[in-house]
């Protein structure tokens, strides 16, 4: 920290858009908190205070410029606390633990938490089959298995109902990994990556996408 690397990737931005203000995109991919922040730094340091090129963009916002479809309906915290109690409802019957816990006073957040946060490290509801089945073989009836497999259920369900019509911070990251290798926009495009202390998965695919997609990429990084 503090050895410039925040500014070498700003003066690589206006170096291109001096040499050519207009022409593939230059994307500054930085985390949502400081977006605007570096975005104010860009411009002080152009001669024309303006670009058409160069975009400041977080993970979320370059989804939303590049990769959201059309009709997706953006759910917040609210939409998707409700979304999970429709999916527990819905599959209720098939629950071997969760059944009579479920309408307990904050059960629904808990879960919600649960899915985020495995969604966020590219863990699926096939990966908690998998390891529902495995606890299994090494104690029937175990209840870590029978956990597994009913967060599993209410994930599937959850899932399906959410990839029809609705997307999230996570979800929508899936989306743009899958989506970047058909924006033809992005070609030329380069991009700088600053900000960030770690990536998790998803944001991984991401880059890992936009690396096979763009012209280059730059990151920056803080190291020991």
């Amino acid at each position: 920290a503090g050895t410039g690397k925040t500014h070498a990737c700003l003066e690589g931005i206006r170096q291109q858009l001096r040499q050519q203000p207009q022409g593939p995109p230059l994307i500054f991919l930085v985390p949502e908190q400081a977006t605007f922040l570096n975005e104010m730094a860009l411009l002080k340091g152009l001669e024309s205070h303006g670009s058409i090129r160069a975009e400041v963009l977080s993970f979320q916002r370059l989804y939303q410029r590049y990769g959201e479809p059309e009709g997706k309906v953006w759910l917040d915290p609210i939409g998707k606390t409700m979304l999970v109690a429709k999916s527990l409802n819905s599959c209720r019957t098939g629950l071997r633990l969760f059944n009579a816990g479920a309408s307990r006073e904050g059960f629904i957040p808990m879960v919600l938490q649960a899915m985020e946060e495995l969604a966020r490290y590219d863990i699926g509801p096939a990966a908690l089959e998998d390891a529902a089945t495995y606890f299994t073989d090494q104690q029937p009836e175990s209840v870590i298995a029978r956990k597994l497999q009913d967060l599993s259920m209410i994930y599937q369900t959850y899932g399906e109902g959410f990839a029809q019509q609705y997307t999230e911070a996570t979800a929508c990251l899936q989306e743009l990994a899958l989506a970047i290798p058909q924006i033809q926009e992005l070609k030329g495009a380069t991009v700088w990556i600053d900000g960030f202390i770690s990536f998790t998965p998803v944001q991984l695919k991401v880059i890992g996408a936009l690396l096979l997609q763009v012209r280059d990429v730059y990151v920056a990084l803080c190291m020991p």
